[in-house]
């Protein structure tokens, strides 16, 4: 089943196994595949996560330059990113993404509790694709 035979066996497997696995703290992914997804980052995205986070921010938005949605990716993470370039030691940032993965199930159990027919009818709310219904045109 392998398509290429003849590359698996002059490879050594001991050279593929990777000894000092290179995690990225918990960000989001901005590229039109994966937009949104935690952990499911292009490799550009993950330069530029690294450069950032490692002081380089002017390098971070070049690499991104090249992609339309580049931007989106610091837009999206920016506040992550922030707090893990203040960071002054590997533990430091594993607790700085630990804060943040508490944050988000915090958030997402109270989504679920969260009784969505419950409706307060005394807000006034406004749709803003409908004109208001006042002035001249509209009496």
């Amino acid at each position: 089943n392998n398509r290429y035979p003849h590359l698996v066996s002059t490879q050594s497997t001991g050279r593929l196994k990777i000894g000092y696995p290179r995690l990225l703290p918990f960000l989001l992914a901005a590229n039109p595949v994966n937009y949104g997804k935690p952990w499911k980052l292009t490799c550009v995205e993950a330069f530029s996560a690294a450069y950032y986070i490692t002081g380089f921010r002017e390098q971070a938005e070049v690499v991104l330059s090249k992609f339309k949605w580049g931007k989106n990716f610091l837009d999206l993470n920016r506040e992550m990113l922030e707090v893990y370039a203040s960071c002054t030691s590997a533990g430091d940032v594993i607790a700085k993404q630990q804060m943040f993965l508490e944050q988000l199930e915090e958030e997402s159990r109270l989504r679920k509790t969260q009784d969505m027919t419950d409706i307060d009818m005394s807000v006034e709310v406004c749709n803003p694709n409908r004109a208001k219904r006042s002035g001249i045109f509209f009496r």
